[in-house]
């Protein structure tokens, strides 16, 4: 405090308490749990940082980085040069070199003290008629004019690294297609469908909702600019004929960029839960199960979604009598499928169909085969499966002897005009060997296809 000074004793006054919001802020931040400190994805980010700035060691001892746990698609840098990344943005990039862009753009905030200025302008020193309540968000805030200078000074910065230079627009589609998760791949019914259940027909749709983002949405609103104005604005400074040669989308490791991908996913799925978020936790989960199978986390992180569902639909019938293991889906208020784009609109659609014994039915095989599927007595996975017997029970008046010891397929075998259902064959399963031969694309490289299908018929 005693090194601000300003002769305009007014300017002095608000100065002064942007560096006592700030401060509040970070140390809100701090005590909250969501920095990490002496993590690898935090070391990580500060080698890529450690690249950018090989050349001005000076700006780069007064840089302070820092990983939030946030499933928001952001980055912010504060006046007094401590940058957040969260993680809800490192798990939407495609490679270094984005990343590597984004902080570019931060650094110039930094570098211009565009926080302390729009932080002034917001309170209309000249006039001093500002009368916006005071919170958070008022050291979070830039002008869309210091957006546009943190990215076309940012691309300056850029080019003095040796990062491709074909980031620069890819990072704008991050931010672009930021509302969706974090990769687009379809849901397929072999997920939650076995030989024991099987959805009707009309519980999946024909094709979900096309994406249909607009790069040129209204931004009178909004502090930064469209994603169209900012694109024409660094590509007019770049240049047509600028030269890629030699440049490369990783400098820094391609392993620990995809490893610290990969945890921020899994940190996604987990603050989706956290949220009440449940149809985003089980598609986030089902994405990253492709690639990890057998992970526990993430299958508990689905089981304990269907519980959720399963839960508010009941409570909604009056069924609220069970176990209080995570909340019984108190809090939870379901987005409608329609509102909902891409192939995560299945699984809000499902959801959504599913009646409150259907669910409980859905959340209790999808248990019940977890904690089968594990070689030690799961305390929590235990008590959902007992939870969900409860509200099967009770929901339905059932009893005891309403339930078969026998398997489904055994019944089936007993009664000669029905057959054993064969396994059902997806889309998903017949491509599942040739997705492996050939180069995964990205999300925002799907999405790009799928429009321009759209646009061809």
């Amino acid at each position: 405090m005693e090194k601000i000074t300003d002769k305009n004793a007014s300017i002095l006054l608000k100065k002064r308490a942007f560096a006592l919001e700030s401060n509040y802020h970070i140390d809100h931040l701090i005590r909250s749990g969501a920095m990490l400190f002496n993590d690898s994805i935090s070391a990580y980010v500060n080698k890529v940082l450690d690249e950018i700035l090989k050349k001005d060691p000076e700006l780069r001892q007064n840089i302070h980085l820092f990983i939030v746990k946030s499933p928001t698609v952001n980055a912010f840098s504060f006046d007094n040069g401590i940058i957040l990344v969260n993680t809800g943005l490192l798990s939407q990039l495609d490679d270094e070199s984005q990343l590597a862009f984004i902080l570019c753009h931060e650094l110039i905030h930094f570098k211009r003290k565009h926080a302390i200025n729009a932080y002034l302008d917001l309170r209309n020193v000249s006039s001093g008629n500002y009368h916006k309540s005071r919170n958070d968000e008022d050291v979070l805030q830039y002008s869309k004019d210091q957006e546009t200078e943190a990215d076309t000074a940012g691309l300056d910065l850029f080019k003095s690294t040796n990062y491709d230079l074909d980031a620069v627009n890819s990072a704008f589609d991050v931010l672009q297609y930021s509302y969706l998760p974090f990769d687009e791949q379809e849901f397929t019914r072999d997920f939650l469908e076995d030989g024991n259940l099987v959805f009707p027909k009309d519980y999946f749709l024909d094709k979900t909702s096309a994406i249909k983002a607009d790069d040129n949405y209204d931004d009178t609103k909004s502090t930064h600019p469209n994603v169209r104005k900012r694109k024409v604005a660094v590509n007019s400074r770049l240049g047509s004929g600028y030269v890629n040669q030699g440049r490369k989308k990783f400098i820094v490791s391609q392993a620990l960029f995809n490893h610290s991908k990969d945890i921020a996913r899994f940190e996604t799925c987990r603050l989706y839960l956290l949220d009440l978020d449940y149809p985003n936790a089980i598609y986030s989960a089902y994405i990253l199960l492709k690639k990890y199978p057998n992970n526990k986390y993430l299958r508990r992180v689905v089981s304990c979604s269907l519980y959720e569902v399963a839960s508010y639909k009941s409570s909604l019938h009056g069924f609220n009598n069970i176990s209080n293991i995570f909340g019984n889906g108190a809090g939870y208020e379901p987005k409608s499928y329609e509102e909902v784009e891409g192939f995560s609109q299945q699984v809000y659609y499902l959801l959504n169909k599913l009646s409150s014994t259907e669910a409980t039915v859905v959340a209790l095989n999808y248990s019940w085969k977890l904690n089968a599927s594990l070689h030690y007595a799961d305390r929590k996975e235990n008590q959902l499966c007992d939870s969900l017997f409860v509200l099967l029970t009770q929901g339905n008046e059932k009893t005891l002897s309403d339930f078969s010891i026998k398997s489904r397929a055994e019944i089936l075998l007993e009664d000669s005009l029905k057959k054993v259902p064969p396994p059902i064959e997806t889309k998903a399963s017949v491509t599942a060997v040739t997705d492996t031969v050939k180069k995964e694309l990205s999300k925002y490289e799907k999405i790009k296809a799928q429009q321009k299908k759209g646009r061809s018929g």
